[in-house]
């Protein structure tokens, strides 16, 4: 899925409005216009001297109905919204701060503002991004660098926080929201492919009819961007005049002049300084900034050199925005979702019941008919089950086993362990299997406890228990100097 893009050029009147994406490195544009929309910029980015009616002279353009149109499309195709504004006031400044996480670097950076403008940084919103070596991912580092800690050096631009303000709200007139804002200089990364890399600083203009464009690159790098208001590309003196100072500027930070001058859009080439060594041709392709801008967010490797002045406390992101865009079509679709879901949870609870109740009355009339003479309650059925199988298993566990003890070894044994003493006698005996019933009488009750006591310790030479299940009754008896007993023995084992 291609990632599209709605790119609006504030910076020249008419303004170019597109809508493209990109593909195998070249910009399709899909919808494009020009348009009137020079009231979206405000006049001044003083609080006092901005009309009250600002939005009021958007809402009647004539051209605001073909931008909706425009931005309904885009919309339709999640197209990311980039307004390149001219700023009043461009403030662009490099900075070095040592290497850092990127909140610690924020705070570093807002600090150092703070000790260099001559005015409140508040005022402004910011952007920035680092500047690394070419070929390598080292930090560039600066001048006076404390050893073993290089300063990374990093290039701001902001704008004043109001005109930013002013331009949001006119995009909001236009039923969008701007997720770019960015100065028309950044937007000229986009042409950063259209030149050849050089390691010798390179200078990129484009004249626009609110002023001048200037991007300085070094090694495939932005590294320094200035716009100069009022700057008309018919004044070609004053061009060249701010070229050659930017090249000076170069000389001074970098190490070496601009080698190369490259003018981008419909404007004529400046005449240059003969102080600049080399100034090619204007590019074939004659880009709007608009597409410029466009080309320079959808390359991922020059996206994180666009400035977007919508940062700080006006920043946006733009999958949330998205998100709470569509929230109440959203909701209702998952409200309809989750009441459909709900009425089939409930469906099946109904038919799971009613076979439940039907699978009870089926088991209640099979067991009433197995078990005529058991009680069975509806819902007991299966505690019913359980007790006829711990009958039938306890009765089993008696019949199931096979004899492996013969009557005369159960009778020896029994009569070995029974002393011969006018204290103990016995009156019956009965053999059943490995079942012993003995019957009997003794002098007292003591006799009668070591007897069992003996029993119950009775193993064979082999340590294996000879009577592995002992039961002991004392039913009364009909001679008072006597005490009768019975005893019901089980025989696992004999010597």
């Amino acid at each position: 899925m291609n990632e599209y893009v709605f790119s609006i050029d504030l910076s020249s009147t008419p303004s170019s409005v597109i809508i493209g994406y990109l593909q195998d490195g070249e910009l399709h544009i899909t919808e494009s216009d020009t348009l009137d929309l020079s009231s979206f910029l405000p006049q001044s980015s003083s609080e006092s001297k901005i009309q009250d009616s600002h939005e009021e002279k958007i809402s009647e353009h004539p051209d605001l109905s073909r931008l909706r149109e425009l931005a309904t499309i885009a919309e339709k195709r999640l197209a990311t919204s980039i307004i390149v504004a001219p700023p009043p006031h461009l403030l662009t400044i490099n900075l070095s701060v040592p290497p850092a996480k990127r909140e610690e670097r924020g705070k570093a950076i807002a600090l150092l503002l703070e000790d260099s403008l001559p005015f409140d940084p508040e005022e402004y919103v910011y952007d920035w991004y680092a500047l690394k070596t070419s070929g390598s991912d080292e930090p560039r580092a600066s001048e006076g660098a404390p050893a073993g800690r290089p300063l990374q050096e990093h290039h701001i631009a902001g704008a004043p926080h109001l005109f930013v303000r002013r331009i949001i709200d006119a995009c909001r007139t236009a039923n969008f929201e701007p997720h770019l804002i960015v100065p028309p200089s950044a937007a000229l990364c986009g042409a950063m492919a259209d030149i050849p890399e050089s390691r010798s600083p390179q200078i990129l203009l484009h004249t626009t009819s609110h002023g001048l464009c200037q991007l300085l690159t070094l090694s495939g790098m932005p590294v320094f961007q200035r716009f100069i208001p009022s700057c008309l590309p018919s004044d070609h003196q004053r061009i060249a005049r701010e070229t050659t100072a930017l090249s000076l500027w170069a000389e001074q930070h970098f190490g070496g002049r601009a080698r190369a001058v490259y003018a981008f859009g419909e404007g004529r080439e400046p005449k240059h300084s003969p102080d600049i060594e080399k100034s090619t041709p204007p590019n074939q392709t004659k880009r709007s900034l608009a597409e410029l801008a466009a080309i320079a967010f959808l390359n991922r490797e020059t996206r994180v050199f666009l400035t977007n002045l919508r940062s700080g406390p006006l920043a946006i992101n733009p999958l949330a925005q998205r998100a709470i865009q569509h929230l109440p079509s959203f909701s209702l679709s998952a409200l309809l979702a989750i009441g459909i879901f709900a009425l089939y949870v409930f469906g099946i609870s109904v038919m799971r019941g009613h076979k439940i109740v039907t699978l009870q009355d089926e088991l209640f009339a099979k067991i009433s008919s197995v078990i005529p003479g058991g009680k069975v309650t509806p819902g007991g059925e299966v505690q019913a089950l359980k007790a006829e199988n711990t009958a039938l298993n306890r009765q089993l566990s008696d019949l199931s086993s096979a004899i492996t003890v013969s009557p005369i070894d159960a009778l020896t044994t029994v009569f070995r362990d029974f002393p011969d003493s006018n204290r103990i006698s016995l009156t019956s005996l009965e053999l059943n299997g490995k079942a012993v019933k003995i019957k009997g009488f003794s002098q007292d009750y003591a006799e009668i406890e070591k007897l069992e006591s003996f029993l119950r310790k009775r193993q064979t030479k082999n340590h294996k228990q000879i009577y592995c299940r002992i039961k002991k009754e004392l039913p009364p008896s009909v001679r008072a100097d006597k005490v009768a007993f019975r005893f019901e023995l089980r025989i696992c084992s004999v010597d």
